[in-house]
């Protein structure tokens, strides 16, 4: 029996930037039979509110999956996230991993909450 459903967004529930009605319809009837569904992406919780609530994933209840699995997180009543895990690299890390990347000529992407 079939008790969870864990989707990526880019490329699996939207492509082109839009869902997919016949996915939502169906990933709705399975909730309606008990099933939870929510997302695990490479995205942060800032972009992840309004594609959930699309689907219809209770965003108070479900625990949701960002930053490539560093982050875990469910939305609050404001639509605010509450963080039940995050991870973070430290700046030594950091540093680390940008020298070793300029070194190598290998392209990088990154993001930070914060501007430095």
């Amino acid at each position: 029996m079939i008790k969870l459903i864990v989707l990526d967004i880019d490329g699996t529930i939207m492509r082109n930037g839009k869902t997919n009605p016949e996915d939502i319809l169906a990933l709705k009837k399975a909730m309606d039979q008990g099933i939870v569904v929510t997302l695990a992406s490479g995205r942060s919780s800032s972009s992840m509110h309004e594609i959930a609530a699309n689907i219809g994933i209770d965003l108070v209840q479900t625990p949701i999956i960002g930053q490539n699995g560093g982050q875990v997180f469910y939305f609050q009543k404001d639509l605010t996230p509450k963080f039940v895990y995050r991870s973070f690299f430290v700046n030594d890390e950091t540093n680390t991993l940008f020298e070793l990347a300029k070194n190598k000529k290998v392209k990088l992407f990154a993001y930070t909450e914060k501007d430095k």
